[in-house]
């Protein structure tokens, strides 16, 4: 990765919205109920995919970071890895699910916001409230091919992929 730059909210227009950089930032966290397919698409209980997302360890990211930390379109976050310090630990994650507004006053981006699993939040802290942590982007630590799920199909024929097993976020497949 060579992302250099330094804008928060990585759209290079120098406006002071805060959001995720390649650098180390902070995050707020929560924690919420996680299940197995949520906004992503894609089964964290997947073989093809590494051994601490099948532990669980995936989160929520904000709706107005799930662009990505390269500031893509939406969605384009799902998958992407982060590493979070806290006090009691430091873990790999994946974005797993979407955090949205509606309802979500702490999820409107006031703040590079995440919503931990369960088992990410027993692992970075407790329950309930987290606090605040420092954050970085990361390759995600995967190996073999990139997979693609089908989730959805419509009567007009087209297809709701969802992709898996890469190492930074996907910007355009083409068929």
């Amino acid at each position: 990765d060579t992302d250099t730059d330094t804008d928060t909210d990585g759209d290079a227009d120098g406006d002071s919205n805060p959001g995720p950089t390649s650098e180390c930032g902070s995050v707020r966290m929560t924690y919420y109920g996680s299940d197995d397919i949520r906004w992503c698409g894609f089964s964290r209980n997947s073989p093809l995919l590494p051994e601490f997302v099948r532990q669980g360890m995936t989160v929520a990211i904000a709706e107005p970071y799930n662009g990505s930390s390269f500031g893509g379109d939406p969605g384009e976050a799902c998958g992407e890895c982060w590493e979070i310090d806290t006090w009691l630990a430091t873990q790999i994650v994946m974005v797993h699910d979407l955090c949205p507004i509606e309802g979500n006053p702490i999820c409107a981006g006031s703040h590079f916001h995440f919503d931990l699993s369960e088992e990410a939040a027993d692992v970075l802290g407790g329950d309930g409230w987290l606090g605040e942590g420092a954050v970085r982007r990361v390759p995600c630590p995967v190996s073999g091919n990139i997979h693609a799920r089908i989730s959805d199909r419509n009567q007009w024929g087209y297809l709701k992929l969802a992709f898996f097993n890469h190492r930074f976020p996907i910007r355009l497949v083409e068929y």
